[in-house]
């Protein structure tokens, strides 16, 4: 199957907000009081969405089954897997991290930490890779930090091969200013849009970063950040897609909330997020070769599980249209921005109601020209207000917009009952 170009682009096709403006209008506001899925240990005490326990956690906690390299290449072909899609995520956060006591980025002689998880991962997924095309991206700099992301060429265009992939990483590096907040969301946002874009194809999200997601001094104990929420809610919206998430930590961390991440976010499809601390692998006192087909391992294990899981979940093949609603005005649309799966049920929820409501205006407006037009013709006015062509194109225009708003009601609905099951009848 032809792959089609990773378009529309992240700002333009999806209406979501610029760097350049410091708004983050893609996420609302964290609920007040709401305890995060990690609040107890015991796990006794968490307040979760009501919806929460209707929702599927058949594929929660894949077991990582595979030893070697060949055994994850093999899984992979038996669970039909033809293309590995991969799209790469680079975190440009500025942070104390080192190595050599050179900076993560540093371009040398010898590969940097980002330079080698490129290297390894691109050389393992290449015999999947059918179009050798890879969508690369960096966020975290000075002109993204944590509300986008910036394409490694211009127009989304994606590097061929990985070899390419490098090649633009280091023509980049020494431009970009390193800055931060540290938020997943934007490149994950950015993945289901491109996954959406082709049609709903299998793909791979490897980002590599060196560090967590930013964890504010006054964010209370048992509270989640602003990225850390928005990171979470990402993270569920993309096990609705046919995505797998690996992140790859460079540096000296910490990881605790990655490793969080990795196995209890509770609310997704499947388990859809993978995490691996590259450093803690490298570091080991064994032979070169086998660090990176251990690193390579542990990053691509539960690839095959995870496509057998959007195989039964019918998630491949399908497009969404990624939540954007075309309404009754044709250059006009309505993004439905969702904190969670509840939520944006919710969302277009209110939207059915409103044009519910509108599609009875609409109507009653019609039936009321009717019978007003009747009576003109009926009492036979000489000096009509409203002259016969004017109430033709009134009428024409009340029609138009009267199937409109009935197409947008039908679409909402149907996204609605199809979509999301297990929640409409609770309303």
């Amino acid at each position: 199957m032809e792959k089609k170009a990773p378009k529309p682009s992240y700002n333009s096709a999806y209406g979501y907000g610029n760097s350049s403006t410091g708004s983050n209008s893609r996420y609302a506001t964290a609920p007040p009081g709401l305890s995060p899925w990690y609040a107890s240990s015991a796990g006794n005490n968490v307040q979760q969405p009501e919806a929460q326990a209707t929702l599927q956690r058949k594929y929660s906690r894949i077991g990582d089954d595979y030893r070697t390299v060949t055994q994850v290449t093999e899984a992979l072909a038996q669970a039909g897997l033809e293309s590995s899609n991969l799209i790469v995520g680079i975190d440009f956060t500025k942070r104390k991290n080192s190595y050599n006591r050179r900076c993560l980025h540093d371009i040398g002689r010898t590969p940097n930490p980002y330079e080698q998880a490129i290297s390894i991962i691109g050389r393992t997924l290449s015999d999947f890779d059918e179009d050798n095309l890879i969508p690369c991206f960096g966020f975290g700099d000075a002109s993204t930090h944590d509300k986008d992301v910036f394409s490694f060429y211009p127009e989304d265009r994606p590097c061929t091969g990985f070899e390419e992939a490098l090649e633009r990483y280091r023509q980049i590096v020494p431009a970009l200013r390193l800055s931060g907040p540290t938020s997943f969301a934007p490149i994950i946002e950015t993945a289901i849009g491109i996954v959406d874009s082709t049609g709903g194809q299998y793909h791979v999200l490897l980002i590599i970063a060196d560090g967590q997601v930013t964890r504010n001094v006054d964010t209370q104990s048992g509270q989640l950040s602003q990225q850390e929420w928005d990171t979470i809610n990402a993270i569920v919206k993309a096990s609705q897609f046919p995505l797998s998430i690996v992140l790859v930590g460079v540096g000296d961390g910490p990881w605790d909330m990655m490793h969080k991440f990795d196995d209890n976010i509770p609310a997704r499809s499947f388990d859809n997020f993978q995490f691996v601390n590259f450093t803690e692998i490298m570091s080991k006192s064994i032979a070169a070769d086998r660090k990176e087909a251990e690193f390579a391992l542990s990053a691509l294990m539960e690839i095959p599980t995870q496509y057998k899981a959007t195989l039964d979940l019918q998630l491949l093949g399908y497009s969404r249209q990624y939540c954007h609603l075309t309404t009754f005005f044709d250059s006009s649309s309505v993004s439905v921005v969702a904190k969670d799966y509840l939520q944006e049920f919710l969302c277009l929820h209110q939207q059915r109601l409103l044009l519910h409501g509108l599609l009875a205006l609409t109507n009653r407006l019609v039936f009321i020209h009717g019978l007003v037009s009747l009576a003109n013709k009926q009492v036979g006015f000489s000096n009509q207000t409203v002259s016969n062509s004017d109430s033709m194109q009134l009428q024409g225009g009340l029609t138009v917009i009267h199937q409109k708003v009935q197409k947008a009601h039908l679409y909402v609905s149907f996204r609605v009952y199809t979509v999301f099951p297990q929640f409409h009848t609770q309303i």
